[in-house]
């Protein structure tokens, strides 16, 4: 995830898969050529096997590769967690007035305990959702996924921390 825009009225987080949705593009396009190197030369199973297993990867490439953009309005007291892919959007709203902090939760594999895996999630304190919500379904790791994190849940209870006067910036 990252800050994408950042303003006193507005805070803008999005996450966009471009890594593993051109993964998987790759691969869907090396399986393709792969199954026409097949047909081809005649063997035709193999052609068709290839191209149901590109097929398969096409699916799981609609199904899992997720835009995420999580929107803090401070005009519209809005905190909105938008989720897009292939199939379709969906969005959740809450006031932002009910948003307490974002924090960094982590987790440790039982298999490997040296291992840690982190995602950013938003802490709501009032209102009918009240608890903890994760902004991504996935946890990542890495040295670079945990500075992610940490800058992204420092950013937004920055943002929200700020004292600011609406009316005085509409003016």
């Amino acid at each position: 995830m990252k800050i994408a825009n950042k303003t006193p009225e507005q805070l803008i987080v999005q996450n966009v898969p471009w890594a593993a949705g051109l993964t998987i593009c790759a691969a869907i396009v090396a399986l393709v050529g792969w199954a026409l190197h097949n047909f081809t030369n005649g063997d035709t199973f193999a052609g068709v096997m290839l191209t149901l297993i590109a097929i398969a990867v096409g699916v799981i490439f609609c199904a899992a590769v997720k835009r995420i953009d999580v929107l803090f309005d401070r005009s519209r007291n809005l905190f909105e967690i938008r989720r897009s892919t292939v199939f379709g959007r969906t969005r959740v709203r809450h006031e932002l007035a009910n948003v307490a902090r974002a924090e960094v939760q982590t987790y440790s594999s039982p298999r490997e305990p040296n291992k840690k895996f982190q995602h950013v999630a938003v802490i709501l304190d009032g209102g009918m959702d009240e608890g903890t919500h994760p902004l991504t379904a996935s946890y990542e790791n890495g040295r670079i996924a945990e500075r992610r994190a940490n800058d992204v849940a420092k950013a937004i209870n920055d943002w929200l921390a700020q004292d600011v006067d609406s009316d005085a910036m509409r003016a």
